[in-house]
């Protein structure tokens, strides 16, 4: 068995056993205690040079004679000080390397545990802040009816909130799970077809479509439509079809919505949305079926679907009633599962609307209980997180469906915020002011890390469906800009036109702009 010092590891040429149970080199060791203030360098332990360390009978290894400082044994002499000193320094980082990790572990621990703990407890506060709020309802209710020498039927009403309870319930689990499944396969997808840079730098006009406000086009039917809106009247909304890039609905200033065949260029049916020609300032048309919803600044939501089942060609009627938002639409989506529709309107009230495909829209989760306050509202393209603006705090906050609470929320450097949007890639966020600034922000660090500057106050802002590319409209038109990477990004075109709503067609192919009444199609030939 070889004899090895417990500092340097190498066969000791004058061994010696400490108290403690390990050999040291006695110069390595004496060296040691002199420098630790007599405290053995493995246990901590207190070691007398003289007494604690015992002499360890062995064959001696030679040592040469002194040498003159210019001989070399001199200058291997050095070069053994300075190896014994590498020595112990290894040996305490070794030792401060193993405390470090023991800590950290630690630490991690702790945080992961007042992580759950956070949670656990915010949860019981939204339930006990429910509660409380459902029993003032209740309360006020029963003193009511107790005024009037009514009896107060509060059992009944309540079991019909609890059936209402229920829905949303049971809503929120459908919404959950189809959230978990695109998140699942959002990293599978691929886009081979996705425009480059160069081609999106080239785009020029290549159609437009004149007069949709007015609803002044040929039907399929080859017949003119009469004026239903005045010569003045613009474009305030624009939908591209998911899958049909060809399908294209367009709201108008003067309360009328037009679904236009962009291959045929003709317009297949017009809808009159307010009988006060009250603009349509929102539209959606349905990822899956023949149907669409208008929103107006008269604050209703109207369903429209296809009067032949199956066909989207032809004339559309309206289903069941207008539901009544308080404030003027300025936010439609069909929400992923299909089954319902999210709102919002200018005053920050925000809901999701049952879908009915015989009785129409009807109120299903009401969320004027949140921050939101402001014009800017958006969904994550998984259906389970929205943001929203607060105009009077200026912090835009991110509210989880699933867990029913804000789970984060940003501070504006500048306030004022018009719009909003979310990445198709599920991790970034723009948000676009007034005055013309566009920040871009990354949804797991909470946290900002662009900041762009368009050509005026920013009125829409999208992504494409790849999220590689954004565009901010504004009255003199849309800024494009292009992801180089996952952080960055530059404008790579401006296109002219007079309006700011827009849509991206599929795959980054073209970029559809209002302008005037007309609606242009920016793309290559």
């Amino acid at each position: 068995m070889t004899i090895v010092c417990a500092i340097s590891g190498e066969v000791p040429d004058d061994p010696v056993l400490s108290k403690t149970g390990y050999v040291f080199s006695r110069r390595l060791i004496e060296k040691a205690l002199t420098e630790n203030g007599g405290k053995c360098p493995v246990t901590g332990q207190d070691l007398d040079k003289e007494t604690d360390l015992y002499p360890i009978h062995a064959n001696s290894v030679v040592t040469p004679r002194p040498a003159t400082s210019s001989s070399i044994s001199s200058m291997l002499h050095d070069f053994q000080n300075e190896w014994d000193n590498l020595m112990l320094e290894t040996y305490k980082l070794r030792e401060s390397l193993t405390t470090t990790r023991a800590q950290l572990s630690q630490t991690l621990y702790q945080h992961e545990a007042a992580c759950r703990v956070i949670c656990r407890l915010a949860k019981e506060r939204d339930v006990a802040v429910s509660r409380v709020r459902q029993l003032s309802t209740d309360l006020a209710k029963a003193r009511a009816y107790a005024a009037t020498g009514m009896e107060a039927d509060v059992s009944a009403e309540g079991g019909a909130q609890d059936e209402a309870a229920e829905v949303a319930d049971g809503f929120i689990q459908e919404a959950v799970a189809v959230s978990e499944k695109l998140m699942s396969g959002r990293k599978k997808r691929k886009h081979p077809k996705l425009a480059k840079e160069d081609a999106v730098k080239a785009y020029t006009v290549q159609g437009t479509a004149e007069k949709l406000a007015q609803a002044d086009t040929a039907t399929p039917s080859g017949k003119r439509r009469r004026k239903s809106a005045p010569s003045n009247a613009t474009v305030s909304a624009i939908d591209i079809h998911f899958q049909d890039n060809d399908r294209m609905l367009v709201g108008g200033s003067a309360g009328c919505a037009t679904l236009y065949n962009r291959a045929t260029k003709t317009t297949v049916c017009t809808v009159t949305h307010s009988t006060d020609k009250s603009a349509v300032t929102a539209v959606k048309l349905h990822p899956n079926e023949e149907l669409f919803a208008t929103g107006g600044a008269d604050g209703n939501v109207r369903l429209w679907k296809s009067a032949k089942e199956g066909e989207w060609e032809c004339e559309y009627v309206a289903v069941g009633n207008p539901v009544s938002m308080g404030s003027p639409v300025n936010y439609l989506e069909w929400h992923p599962t299909g089954e319902a529709l999210v709102v919002s309107t200018e005053s920050g009230k925000w809901a999701i609307l049952k879908l009915d495909r015989e009785e129409g829209l009807s109120h299903m989760i009401d969320m004027s209980n949140t921050s939101a306050t402001g014009e800017a509202f958006g969904m994550h393209p998984d259906g389970s997180l929205f943001a929203y603006y607060n105009d009077k705090t200026g912090c835009v906050s991110v509210y989880s469906l699933q867990q029913k609470a804000e789970v984060a929320s940003a501070k504006m450097p500048h306030a004022n915020v018009t719009a909003l949007a979310f990445s198709e890639n599920g991790y970034h966020m723009a948000t676009g002011t007034k005055d013309g600034e566009i920040k871009l922000w990354d949804l797991r660090k909470a946290t900002d890390f662009a900041t762009l500057t368009a050509a005026g106050p920013v009125e829409d802002i999208s992504f494409d469906h790849s999220g590689h590319y954004l565009a901010a409209g504004s009255a003199k038109g849309a800024d494009v800009y292009h992801f180089h990477g996952k952080t960055s990004l530059s404008e790579v075109a401006h296109f002219d036109a007079a309006g700011s709503t827009l849509a991206w067609l599929n795959d980054a192919t073209g970029l559809v702009l209002a302008d005037g009444g007309d609606v242009k199609t920016f793309g290559s030939p």
